[in-house]
C-alpha cells in the first residue's frame, strides 16, 4: 500500500494522487460534495488552486484576498447561477473569470491594479473596445484578456515589461 504523506513532507502535501473526496478539505468533510457536476479543469495560481466543473461553477482552495475565509478549505467562489465559468486565469492572490456569455470578472488582491478595481467579482471588467472577452490570462500581479477581434488588453503590476 502506498502512503499519501512522504516522510519528512509537510502535513498537506499529497504526493500520491488521490480522489477529491479524499481530500475532506471542507467544511463537511467531503469536497467533492461542494461540486456541481463534474470537474472540468484545475487552474494553479501562486498560493492557490481553482477547480472549474462543467456546470460553470469556481471553487478555490489556498489564498485569495478577498474574500478570504479559510485557506485550507475548499470554498466555491463562483455559482453557475449568476452565469456560467468557461475559463479561469489564476494570479498570485487573484484570479479572472470569463463566463460563457464574454464577460470578464474578477477576484482577489488588488495591491497592483490586477483587478481593475474590481476584486470582490460583484461587476464585469469592461474591456475598453467595449467587445465581449474571448481569452484571459493572470501573471503574478498583472492581468491580461483579449477581446473577439484579437485586441488584447493588460493591467496590473506594469515592472519587467509586464
Amino acid at each position: 500500500q502506498t502512503s499519501r504523506y512522504s516522510e519528512g513532507a509537510p502535513a498537506e502535501a499529497v504526493l500520491v494522487p488521490a480522489p477529491l473526496r479524499d481530500w475532506g478539505w471542507t467544511e463537511g468533510g467531503d469536497a467533492s460534495e461542494e461540486l456541481d457536476g463534474s470537474l472540468a479543469s484545475v487552474t494553479c495560481g501562486g498560493s492557490n488552486s481553482f477547480l472549474l466543473t462543467d456546470a460553470g461553477e469556481v471553487l478555490v482552495l489556498g489564498d485569495l484576498r478577498p474574500p478570504g475565509g479559510d485557506g485550507s478549505l475548499l470554498r466555491k467562489i463562483w455559482s453557475s447561477i449568476r452565469s456560467p465559468v468557461v475559463r479561469v486565469a489564476a494570479g498570485w492572490r487573484h484570479c479572472l473569470l470569463l463566463t460563457k456569455d464574454g464577460r470578464l470578472f474578477a477576484q482577489g488582491d488588488n495591491e497592483y491594479g490586477q483587478c481593475a478595481g474590481a476584486g470582490s467579482g460583484d461587476s464585469p471588467i469592461a474591456l475598453p473596445s467595449l467587445q465581449a472577452a474571448a481569452g484571459i490570462a493572470a501573471g503574478a500581479c498583472h492581468s491580461l484578456a483579449w477581446d473577439r477581434s484579437g485586441t488584447s488588453f493588460s493591467w496590473g503590476h506594469g515592472g519587467s515589461g509586464r
